[in-house]
């Protein structure tokens, strides 16, 4: 007996079906878990949706609602599964350890086969695909999403700046009128005059430095630790083969690598590389690809 994997269309087309010992099951998630309905657990064991219901209700204390298993209302169930065949009183699904529990009961052998081959191919199959390399199409969705998150950032920033750079104006404005009313206190004109050029040279820093990211801010920031993991060396992660990338890119396109202090760790800086350079590391191939690549470029 043995679970297979079908590729198949689904609500969530990057998930593949799986086979439990002939039962094709389509695979649930919710809240990043993988989850699991009473028709499912009824199919792959053989058992009616109405027993497993009723098991629930007389060992529901057992069962930690948001741990175990999830009351999914009307619209949260079509988001899971589609219209077709969901109650307008919502759905129940559960978990792996919400699964356990309630088939704890069924002590045959075929139950215990069926759980073990649940917990391997059905469950334990969300934790693979979540670190499997992103598809083609998945790499340009997440720079399209990407490019319009740091699109949304710069807006803000350069509305920021705008307004910056009006007080500036209105700075100016004051200060020739003071000038013109006021030639006899040179010394705090002058003063003005640095307070100005300052907040001219820090508008442009602030739109200078959102052009920017450091790799960690870049990674963390926008959830793709799974693409790319880094190192830990010494409790601390780290991304030395990205930080090669990002240097090479720089300096074959010209692009400054400016380094900022940092206080949270041993080192006193760490190098911010323009928006372009990660934008390419998006699009970078995968191992064997990089490989040749580094080989070719030493």
């Amino acid at each position: 007996m043995a679970a297979r994997e079908h590729t198949l269309n689904t609500p969530n087309d990057t998930l593949r079906n799986i086979d439990i010992s002939g039962h094709i099951l389509q695979p649930n998630d919710w809240q990043e878990q993988r989850v699991v309905t009473f028709a499912q657990i009824a199919e792959v064991h053989d058992v009616s949706v109405k027993n497993l219901q009723s098991s629930f209700r007389e060992n529901n204390e057992h069962f930690q609602d948001g741990e175990d298993t999830y009351l999914l209302d009307f619209e949260q169930a079509t988001k899971l599964l589609g219209s077709q065949g969901v109650s307008r009183n919502g759905l129940r699904v559960f978990t792996e350890s919400g699964y356990l529990l309630l088939t704890k009961p069924m002590r045959d052998k075929m139950s215990w086969r069926v759980q073990k081959l649940m917990i391997q191919a059905y469950f334990r199959d969300q934790r693979v695909q979540k670190h499997r390399p992103l598809t083609t199409s998945e790499m340009f969705y997440a720079q399209a999403k990407f490019n319009l998150e740091q699109e949304r950032r710069l807006a803000v920033i350069e509305t920021e700046v705008s307004d910056m750079r009006s007080e500036v104006s209105d700075v100016h404005s004051a200060v020739s009128d003071v000038k013109d009313e006021l030639r006899s206190v040179h010394g705090q004109v002058d003063d003005v005059s640095a307070k100005v050029e300052d907040l001219d040279v820090k508008a442009d820093a602030a739109l200078e430095a959102s052009k920017r990211m450091r790799i960690e801010s870049f990674i963390v920031g926008n959830k793709l630790l799974h693409q790319f993991p880094g190192k830990i060396v010494r409790g601390v992660r780290t991304w030395p083969e990205e930080r090669r990338r990002l240097m090479w890119y720089c300096k074959h396109n010209h692009l400054r690598i400016v380094p900022i202090p940092v206080e949270d760790k041993e080192w006193e800086s760490e190098n911010t590389y323009p928006l372009q350079a990660f934008e390419w590391l998006l699009r970078f191939p995968y191992e064997q690809d990089r490989q040749i690549f580094f080989r070719r470029h030493r």
